[in-house]
């Protein structure tokens, strides 16, 4: 889910500051009084743009998501492995509800609630090294539906 959160905030700062924005995309700007308001309006308006992606600010298709590797390495005297995670895909990133959302311009600050139903990923994993002495070396593929 961080990815989409990463997007959607760098989304959203974009519409802050451009005014060369293709007209179906929501403005909100940081003196609007009902600033929060609009950028929960405008999360949940671009909804079914955001799965084929927003070319015009840089925002990738989300439903895949495909991030191409991703490697966790873990290495102390009881457990030193490396676990890769190829073509990590995660699904329905397009389908949220946003439900809340808070800027706080003096801090820098934003905090939000995004809701969605599911959240499928899945990936082609390998695994090499030790737990405890034992050792870890595997190849396999990996679901999980949160």
């Amino acid at each position: 889910m961080l990815p989409s959160v990463v997007i959607f905030i760098t989304f959203f700062i974009c519409l802050s500051v451009s005014n060369d924005l293709p007209s179906y995309l929501p403005r909100c700007y940081l003196d609007d009084p009902q600033r929060d308001e609009c950028v929960l309006r405008a999360f949940n308006k671009v909804r079914p743009s955001v799965g084929n992606g927003i070319e015009e600010i840089g925002l990738p298709p989300l439903n895949p998501f495909v991030i191409p590797q991703v490697t966790i390495l873990q290495d102390t005297p009881n457990a030193n492995f490396t676990v890769k995670a190829l073509n990590y895909t995660i699904a329905g990133l397009d389908n949220y509800d946003m439900k809340e959302f808070q800027y706080n311009p003096e801090t820098r600050a934003f905090r939000f609630r995004m809701e969605y139903e599911t959240i499928p990923m899945s990936a082609a994993i390998e695994i090499s090294g030790h737990i405890a002495g034992v050792p870890l070396n595997g190849k396999g593929f990996g679901r999980a539906v949160f």
